[in-house]
Parts: C-alpha cells; sequence; structure tokens
C-alpha cells in the first residue's frame, strides 16, 4: 500500500495527492466525496477528484459491499491504503472532514434520521447495552432504521469510516469509560471547579454551534475528572449539575443506560443541597429520559414511576422564586411534555386537562406588550387536540378542536414572525 500511494503521489498533482488525504476519512459515496471536495478545497475541480478515482487507489465497491444506487457510486479504497493517507491527515482535518459527513447524514436522512456520531461511538465502545437507540433518539422503532433497510445503506458505512477515523485521532474508548480518569490524566490536587464549570461550558458551546462530538466528550471527560477528585464529594453543586447535564446530552447522541444512571446520581447529588433550583431541573430531566429510556424498552410501570418523580421535580423547580419569563417557559413546556406523556402511558384524561389548564395560566402571566413565544400556543394546540379526541361526546370534541385550532393560527403566526423554517410550520399547519 505504502509503494501504490508513492507512485500516485508521484504522478499526480498537489490537489489530487491532497484530496486523497482528505477522501481517506470520509466514506466513499460519490456525493459525498464530492461535498469534502468543495469544503476542505475548494480551489479544486472535476480533474483532481478524477485523478484521485483513476490512480489505482480505489476500486468500484463490488457486491460484498454498499451496492451503487440511484444516487451515486460507491468506492472503496485498495486495503492498506486508507491507513497510509490517514498518516498525513492532521487530527482538526480529521474530524472536520467528519463534520460535514454528519451533516450530509442529517440532510439526506433529517434529524430522525440515523445519528452518524452516535453509530460511530457505539462501534467503538459497545456502550449501547441492549443495541437500542435512545427513545427520543435518532432512529424509530419497528424496523424503519434507514441504515438497515434497503433505502438507505449509507449510515452503516459511514458509522464504518467515522469509528476508524475517530479511532485514530482520539482516545475515545478511554474517555467514554464511567468514572472517566484514565492513566494519563495527571495531576494531584482538586481542581478548580467553577474553573472546570466555565471550560465544560465553553466547549458544550462549541459542540452546539458546530456539531464536533470531540467538544462534548472532552467536557464530560473533564467534568467527570473535577467530581472524582472533589473532597468532600458533592461540595459543589454547580459542578454536579454541569455533568449531569453533560451526560444527558452525550446519552442523546449515543444512548446506554449507564450513562443515564451516572447522569441520575450525579443530578441527585446536586439536588440534595437545599435551594437547589437548576439541579432540581436537571433531575427532572434526566428522570424524563429515564423514562423514555424505560418506555422503549416495554417498562411501562417503571416509565410512568419515573415521569411522576419527574413532574414533582419540575412542579417544585417552577414553584421557586426567581425564574425569568424564558427559562420558566421552558420548565413550563417541559412539564407539559412529561404530563403528555403520563396520559399516554396511563390514559388518565385528567393529566391532558392539567396540562391545558397550566399552560392557560402561563399565558395569562406572561408580561404584558411582549409577544408570547410560538412554542406556547402550539402546546396548548396539542395538548387540547388531545383532549378533543378523547373527549365523551362529539359536542364536547367540537369545543375543545375548535380552541386547539385557534391556538395552532397563533402558533402560526408567532413562530412564523419568528422566522421558523418552512417545514415546521407546516406541521403546525397540518395540525390545524
Amino acid at each position: 500500500p505504502a509503494e501504490l500511494v508513492a507512485r500516485f503521489r508521484a504522478a499526480a498533482s498537489p490537489g489530487a495527492g491532497r484530496l486523497a488525504v482528505h477522501l481517506a476519512a470520509a466514506p466513499l459515496f460519490l456525493p459525498v466525496m464530492q461535498l469534502v471536495q468543495r469544503t476542505m478545497q475548494p480551489d479544486s475541480g472535476p480533474a483532481e477528484l478524477s485523478e484521485v478515482l483513476l490512480g489505482g487507489l480505489l476500486t468500484r465497491a463490488d457486491g460484498e459491499g454498499p451496492a451503487a444506487g440511484p444516487e451515486g457510486q460507491w468506492y472503496a479504497f485498495v486495503p492498506g491504503v486508507q491507513e497510509v493517507l490517514l498518516r498525513s491527515l492532521g487530527r482538526g482535518e480529521a474530524l472536520l472532514v467528519l463534520k460535514h459527513c454528519s451533516e450530509y447524514v442529517e440532510q439526506r436522512f433529517g434529524k430522525g434520521g440515523p445519528n452518524f456520531p452516535a453509530l460511530a461511538i457505539a462501534r467503538l465502545t459497545g456502550d449501547r447495552e441492549d443495541g437500542r437507540q435512545p427513545a427520543d433518539g435518532a432512529v424509530p422503532a419497528g424496523g424503519d432504521d434507514p441504515a438497515r433497510s434497503g433505502g438507505g445503506r449509507a449510515p452503516q458505512p459511514f458509522a464504518e469510516v467515522a469509528a476508524k477515523v475517530l479511532e485514530r485521532f482520539i482516545p475515545l474508548t478511554a474517555q467514554l469509560r464511567p468514572g472517566g480518569v484514565t492513566a494519563g490524566d495527571g495531576g494531584s490536587g482538586p481542581p478548580d471547579p467553577s474553573s472546570t464549570v466555565r471550560t465544560a461550558r465553553a466547549l458544550l458551546d462549541r459542540y452546539t454551534a458546530d456539531g464536533m462530538v470531540q467538544d462534548l466528550l472532552d467536557a464530560v471527560q473533564l467534568l467527570r475528572r473535577a467530581a472524582e477528585r472533589e473532597v468532600p464529594r458533592g461540595a459543589d453543586p454547580q459542578l454536579w449539575t454541569e455533568l449531569a447535564e453533560s451526560l444527558l446530552v452525550l446519552w442523546r447522541l449515543q444512548g446506554g443506560r449507564a450513562l443515564l444512571r451516572e447522569a441520575q446520581d450525579a443530578a441527585m447529588l446536586a439536588a440534595s443541597r437545599a435551594g437547589a433550583v437548576r439541579p432540581r431541573a436537571a433531575l427532572a430531566r434526566v428522570l424524563h429520559a429515564a423514562a423514555l429510556d424505560h418506555r422503549s424498552s416495554g417498562d411501562l410501570s417503571g416509565a410512568l414511576e419515573l415521569l411522576r418523580r419527574a413532574d414533582r421535580e419540575f412542579t417544585a423547580v417552577y414553584a421557586a422564586a426567581g425564574l425569568d419569563p424564558r427559562e420558566a417557559l421552558g420548565i413550563t413546556l417541559e412539564r407539559a411534555r412529561v404530563l403528555e406523556e403520563q396520559w399516554l402511558l396511563g390514559g388518565d384524561s385528567g393529566l391532558l386537562q392539567e396540562t391545558v389548564g397550566m399552560l392557560e395560566a402561563f399565558a395569562d402571566a406572561w408580561p404584558v406588550g411582549e409577544a408570547q413565544p410560538g412554542e406556547l400556543p402550539l402546546a396548548h394546540g396539542r395538548a387540547l387536540l388531545r383532549l378533543a379526541r378523547t373527549a365523551p361526546d362529539r359536542e364536547q370534541a367540537a369545543v375543545h378542536a375548535a380552541q386547539a385550532a385557534d391556538s395552532f393560527r397563533h402558533a402560526r403566526t408567532a413562530l412564523a414572525a419568528e422566522g421558523t423554517a418552512g417545514d415546521e410550520l407546516t406541521k403546525v399547519v397540518l395540525d390545524e
């Protein structure tokens, strides 16, 4: 393989040589190869890509691998060539290629489609205990996983490439081990918790903005180290709250009961301090996530109990003094989802009535003269629509449905003013 790459480089243009290195970190699906070329080497063109395709480094994928589809052809590196090319790739470049590939998967399959970094992490760590996706995660139940269906064969090869690249450039398995402290961590005394939290928040903000999974992993690892070294344990609820919230973000990406248990332990420790508003909100969110996980595994009674616990925590947070209207709105909407999920599992329509009443009371208390966010009438309309479907007679159903339609109209106007994307507005119109 090394001789093959050397011969290619001797004959190819510099741009083609660099493109081959970038493509070593990408799935060799022609539309993706073109995307990587546009984003990583915008000054190159079809000539450089043709040099790579015809330069002896690649073969067309045969019947054993991903088949060619109507959207493009799959290729594969000659055995050993990818490893040689990756030696010339920088860590930042590799992660940037993965970021663009992740965006391609999201655009092709939608946000409800297979989660590219999650598949890669799961391949490397085996941390998904039962092979299921998170209950609120990427792959819908009922066998609709595009990675396994005939119509969407790209994600699994994507994950294989991503796993190989991540394993080379990031010590991923060690970073995701519960407990988090590895032999090379260094440091003798406890770190400054406030500094650790600030650094972790900056990493999480970067992950939210750029989608680079390494930033999330670094944040989790940093917080785990600080938590393990803290003396006495639980002295800084802010540190443990940040750890619980970061683990919850990682669970939504990756899944796995172990992460949920770790997040719940951290949140409970933080929430044990008097006046802990944000920690209790974090605990409520972790309990809600755990309920979804139990529901997806068929444990409906366990899910219902976790939802009730989450409801109690959200109620306590909402009752606390000092919440600004936006914080209170978030808690209200999260509690509305918890109440509706309890109704789905238990069938008690009184929970829907409670949801409607809570949302109406919150809307009545919204500051006068300030536009209400579209999420509020949207949640109100959806709760009323569910209530209409459970009404004991047609007359009552018609009343709830008319109220729901009115709320949807308000939601559509508000969301359009907020610049909400067209596909989201379409969903509201369909509900209306």
